[in-house]
């Protein structure tokens, strides 16, 4: 396990596969039901979709790129950043996430927000616009409620990216990724120089035939969602 970066009483680690299912207990404190996605699909009010986007959550733990921030006080986790070593599948294979929604899930609010993941990532070749065929994601980003305006996040995906460029040349990506979905990430974004790729308004975005932005949660003065991508 590798610390990466200390802030205002914060430290920013890399997630051991083994702490990952601790680290999810952040989703389901802040991110399940503040993040805008989550809330259109319905995951906020679906304990059994949160579990299998935990599960999701769980799974790319695995890859060893996601971080964690930690109260030095407490030992707490209190921010994650799960994220995902994404490749072009073979012919014929379906991408990671899709197999995951049709294989693992079988609630409709996790399928709806994976599935609204994959129209993103589809939005634009990212591998194609970059000439590579490996990419890190930054999949899913939280801030416990009671360490937010405290630049966890920022610390989270700073310590992302010095993952990503720690790896061995054969397994290290040339990019990062990222669908940020709030004007908060959307700022880290900004912070850390990420490219902006598409931005899509909330108003744009349909789902069983209404706009996010109708959802209270979300309204029309939200910037909407952009993929931003940072060169390694």
């Amino acid at each position: 396990m590798t610390k990466w970066g200390e802030k205002n009483g914060i430290e920013f680690w890399t997630m051991p596969p083994e702490r990952a299912e601790e680290a999810s207990e952040v989703l389901r404190n802040g991110f399940f039901e503040d993040e805008a996605f989550c809330n259109y699909t319905g995951i906020s009010e679906d304990s059994e979709g949160q579990k299998e986007l935990s599960n999701l959550a769980v799974t790319c733990a695995k890859d060893g790129i996601s971080t964690m921030a930690i109260d030095i006080q407490t030992g707490k986790i209190v921010g994650v950043s799960y994220n995902k070593i994404q490749v072009i599948p073979p012919p014929g294979q379906k991408a990671f996430f899709a197999e995951f929604r049709d294989s693992r899930c079988k609630s409709k609010t996790a399928k709806d927000l994976i599935s609204e993941m994959i129209l993103f990532d589809n939005l634009v070749d990212l591998f194609e616009k970059y000439k590579t065929d490996r990419a890190g994601e930054i999949m899913f980003l939280g801030t416990h409620r009671d360490y937010r305006k405290r630049g966890v996040a920022v610390g989270l995906v700073d310590a992302a990216l010095a993952v990503l460029r720690a790896l061995p040349p054969p397994q290290r990506p040339l990019i990062a990724t990222a669908i940020f979905t709030s004007p908060y990430s959307i700022r880290v974004g900004r912070t850390l120089e990420f490219d902006e790729v598409i931005q899509v308004p909330m108003k744009d975005k349909i789902l069983n035939g209404k706009p996010f932005s109708e959802h209270p949660k979300i309204g029309l003065d939200h910037p909407g969602s952009i993929v931003m991508v940072k060169r390694l």
